[in-house]
């Protein structure tokens, strides 16, 4: 068993992505940190993953390049836009139909 430190904003599948190439380890990843698969990791935190087959290609691809997938996003952070639905619009002023 290893240790990996999770990065902001990581959710389970972009852990599983940066570890082994591949999303499809996203739970086992969360179910082997006790964690449910919604319930996305801390920035800071140090999650532990198996030995599991790695898509090598991808992997050194996102080495090479420095990419850290994180998709996960704050809806309390500042300069998130609230979503309130059509049922909240308003004809001709927030609604526009052309």
């Amino acid at each position: 068993m290893e240790k990996h430190k999770v990065y902001e904003n990581q959710s389970w599948v972009d852990l599983s992505i940066q570890l082994f190439g591949n999303p499809d380890f996203a739970f086992d990843l969360a179910f082997l940190n006790q964690r449910e698969l919604t319930n996305s990791p801390r920035a800071g935190e140090e999650v532990m993953y198996p030995p599991l087959p790695v898509n090598k290609l991808v992997v050194m691809s996102m080495n090479t390049n420095s990419s850290i997938p994180a998709t996960t996003f704050d809806l309390n952070a500042p300069g998130v836009v609230e979503d309130f639905g059509i049922g909240e619009m308003a004809i001709a002023s927030t609604f526009i139909i052309r």
